[in-house]
């Protein structure tokens, strides 16, 4: 995983969360109304490691980025 991008398409501020693996990264950050929320990052993901994204409005989406490598 190498970019997380958020976006708040809603007027009003919300409030977002970001755990890998169950374990916050990015723990309850504000993100203001129109706003976008980028994170660079450079993680190593194995089969089964998990991504969750929440935020506390429906105006709230998010995009990640990586690449998959295989041995």
């Amino acid at each position: 995983m190498t970019n997380i991008v958020v976006t708040n398409s809603g007027a009003s501020a919300a409030t977002i969360l970001i755990q890998l693996n169950g374990l916050s990264i990015i723990p309850n950050t504000s993100l203001p109304g129109n706003g976008i929320f980028t994170l660079d990052i450079t993680q190593v993901m194995d089969a089964g490691d998990t991504v969750k994204v929440q935020g506390s409005t429906t105006t709230c989406a998010y995009f990640i980025s990586g690449v998959e490598v295989t041995a």
